[in-house]
């Protein structure tokens, strides 16, 4: 199961609430990960959330599930810190660059570990139950698996 909600220039708690109620979870009480990944308490869905230029989503799932969004943009210093030398070489317009780096944020978000995982240690080209899309000026992705 695997649903998504997405959200214009609201905070990030509101759509939470508005998820939890269509969800129908009564106990909302949060509980966080060792790196402050939250989760619910009673552990019957997994949820995580991204915002990027006041875009919201929200991905709720039966398994851990990391999300993430991103305008789509072009930068080269980051591409260089980030990506591997094979995937630099994917890159040909920002496009490329941002569905790799949405990528790798859904995947640390999906395993929990977060930014300190290192983005450079994501293999985006071997990464399986993984997908992006692009939504508007924005590329979303999705993990919901940690392999």
């Amino acid at each position: 199961m695997l649903r998504f909600y997405y959200a214009k220039n609201i905070d990030s708690h509101t759509l939470l609430k508005q998820v939890f109620a269509s969800e129908h979870i009564k106990d909302t009480t949060l509980i966080y990960g060792p790196n402050g990944k939250p989760y619910l308490k009673t552990g019957e869905l997994f949820f995580n959330l991204s915002d990027s230029h006041g875009q919201l989503v929200c991905a709720v799932s039966d398994q851990e599930i990391g999300v993430d969004i991103q305008k789509i943009c072009y930068r080269p210093r980051v591409a260089r810190k980030i990506c591997t030398p094979a995937e630099l070489k994917t890159i040909k317009n920002a496009e490329d660059f941002t569905r790799i780096w949405v990528l790798k944020e859904s995947f640390v978000k999906a395993n929990g570990a977060g930014l300190a995982y290192g983005l450079q240690n994501v293999d985006t080209l071997a990464l399986k139950q993984a997908e992006a899309w692009r939504y508007g000026d924005f590329y979303v992705a999705v993990c919901y698996n940690k392999t």
